[in-house]
């Protein structure tokens, strides 16, 4: 059962993982795979056609998991999204929710489901060459570009 040993993180077994995904309908057919997270807990979820998506569980108990953050960061998504920079994609409930509520013996987690990213992590990309780090310099330039003109209730600067 994923979840046990820090404060607030959620609790959630593969069935109960299941079950979660159905409300994007998703399953039953479903492979999960844990993901590393320190205070969150998140799947890597396989459907039977090989569609590939990541269900995150947010502990309630630290800031970022809050309903204002969490839209902030929905909104942060989309707007690269538009910029067409690649990002994942957040997924919406059958019901149209992008955020659900998962009520937990330490309060109400809060998960979303979000479409898989493929990538390569930085640091273990070999070797790390000047062009590389031009590149990520575009990257970022475009990032700041379209989060430029951005207001949300919970950005606080």
């Amino acid at each position: 059962m994923a979840g046990t040993g820090v404060p607030g993180r959620p609790c959630i077994d593969d069935a109960g993982a299941k079950q979660l995904a159905s409300l994007w309908g998703l399953g039953p057919d479903l492979q999960l795979d844990s993901l590393p997270s320190y205070d969150d807990v998140n799947f890597r979820v396989t459907t039977s056609e090989g569609k590939r998506f990541v269900l995150k569980l947010h502990n309630p108990l630290i800031p970022c998991g809050s309903p204002e953050n969490l839209s902030l960061q929905n909104e942060v998504i989309r707007r690269l999204a538009a910029a067409k920079i690649p990002v994942p994609e957040v997924c919406r409930t059958t019901d149209g929710e992008d955020i659900v509520e998962v009520p937990q013996e330490e309060g109400v987690a809060r998960a979303r489901l979000l479409t898989w990213l493929h990538g390569d992590i930085l640091p273990e990309s070999e070797p790390k060459s000047i062009a590389l780090g031009e590149e990520i310099g575009r990257l970022a330039g475009r990032v700041a570009g379209a989060l430029q003109a951005m207001d949300h209730p919970a950005m606080k600067w």
